[in-house]
């Protein structure tokens, strides 16, 4: 079992058998005090970073969750990550190349063919000041997440 920053305890998947690619992780995924030494979270973490943290701000809102998952959106509508820095200086890099446009150019150009309803909800996820992040609930109401939505379930 793996417990997040908030807790939350997440217990991960069997290992892929021999037929299938773990990822990264496969080389090590049978050993945890390997995993635990080759693979940190500074790492496995870096692509979904939000701004402030790899800024080095010391106090910052629910919004670096939101960040977070507007970069894992992103990662499903591409399938590959969208900011896959190298290092922090590379990663503050790619961020800042794809959002400094006030227009978002460059990110509708990087998710171009993808939905525009699913481009919309990224933007807004993906803002770089924190303040200007949906609220989770908020996100929750886009017209791009209400297509999953069980509405039997309400």
């Amino acid at each position: 079992m793996i417990y997040t920053r908030s807790l939350v305890s997440i217990t991960p998947p069997a290992p892929p058998g021999p037929e299938k690619d773990g990822g990264p992780a496969a080389p090590v995924a049978n050993d945890a005090a390997a995993a635990a030494v080759c693979l940190t979270d500074y790492v496995a973490t870096r692509w979904y970073r939000a701004p402030e943290i790899l800024m080095g701000e010391k106090s910052y809102t629910r919004g670096v969750d939101l960040w977070s998952l507007g970069c894992i959106l992103a990662e499903m509508l591409l399938g590959r990550p969208i900011f896959p820095g190298k290092n922090t200086v590379d990663q503050k890099e790619r961020i800042f190349a794809a959002l400094k446009q006030s227009d978002n150019k460059k990110l509708e150009e990087i998710l171009s063919g993808q939905p525009a309803d699913a481009v919309h909800l990224v933007r807004l996820l993906l803002q770089l000041n924190p303040s200007r992040r949906p609220a989770a609930e908020r996100a929750m109401r886009h017209e791009y997440v209400a297509r999953f939505l069980n509405k039997k379930a309400k």
